[in-house]
């Protein structure tokens, strides 16, 4: 469904929550809703504990877009004043320029939400009523249309290359560890290592990407499996910078591989399998 002419929503403010996939893909959703209704688009880019680094050090440019990075980051008492004025500034700015909020708490009351079709008519009846919205969400809300997707940093993606440039068949595997309950339940360790062998038993020459949050996972797979496990990562926290640019190699050389075994309700999976355009296989069980 594209936007008609005659409606007039002259602002889009977007504040992507969440981690790196999460923002990638309410970009992306933004990015064809400005453009259905020939709106300007301003990314409040938000850096705190969940993804803690610049847009610029994630992120490509987008053509046409303006990006206001804030730093949310940080404990001591100089953080706190800080987060406090530009939560202040922040709403003098987004109730200038829109007209109408909508947060992650409204899009979940609705029934079938994570269908994108469903959001996106309610989306466009945002459109016809409103002069300017500001979305403080992480979910995807229209189609991609223009085919556009978010490019990651120019020099992470470099790495990625250098890194799997030799290393010939390659399958990815996301093990999604830590804080994410549903896929530690629904997706463990055995299972992937079952996968790898089954694998390995039509495809022996194949080598293994391997994604986690989890230095334990890698140890124990490195053991099971020796010079066949390749990872690029360095550090594993999403609360640095190093750790974030880690996060971006991951997705990168993920999305570079034959096909990917991903961790059951991941969007990180998900968004690398969309990247490259390649099988994503949840292991599950």
């Amino acid at each position: 469904m594209k936007g008609k002419e005659i409606f007039k929503l002259n602002n889009v403010i977007i504040k992507p929550t969440g981690g790196l996939a999460n923002r990638m893909r309410v970009l992306e959703s933004a990015y064809n809703y400005s453009i259905a209704y020939k709106s300007n688009l301003i990314i409040i880019w938000e850096r705190n504990s969940d993804l803690n680094a610049k847009f610029s050090d994630c992120l490509e440019d987008i053509p046409g877009v303006k990006v206001i990075d804030l730093n949310f980051s940080g404990r001591n008492t100089f953080s706190k004043i800080r987060r406090k004025v530009l939560l202040f500034w922040q709403f003098f700015y987004t109730s200038y320029n829109t007209n109408k909020k909508v947060v992650d708490e409204e899009i979940k009351a609705i029934e079938n939400y994570k269908d994108e079709k469903v959001l996106e008519k309610l989306f466009v009846e945002y459109a016809k009523e409103n002069k300017g919205l500001y979305l403080y969400i992480c979910y995807s809300f229209y189609s991609n249309y223009n085919n556009f997707f978010v490019k990651i940093n120019k020099k992470v993606a470099d790495k990625g290359k250098y890194l799997l440039q030799d290393v010939g068949q390659i399958t990815g595997v996301h093990i999604r560890r830590t804080d994410h309950v549903e896929s530690i339940e629904n997706s463990p360790l055995q299972l992937f290592i079952d996968e790898i062998k089954s694998v390995l038993g039509e495809f022996p020459a194949m080598k293994f990407y391997l994604s986690t949050d989890s230095d334990e996972v890698v140890d124990q797979l490195k053991e099971e499996f020796n010079d066949i496990i390749i990872t690029g990562v360095t550090n594993r926290s999403r609360d640095t910078k190093d750790g974030i640019e880690s996060a971006l190699l991951d997705l990168y050389c993920l999305s570079c591989c034959k096909e990917i075994l991903g961790s059951h309700n991941s969007t990180f999976s998900e968004r690398a399998a969309l990247m490259g355009n390649i099988p994503l296989r949840i292991v599950i069980k």
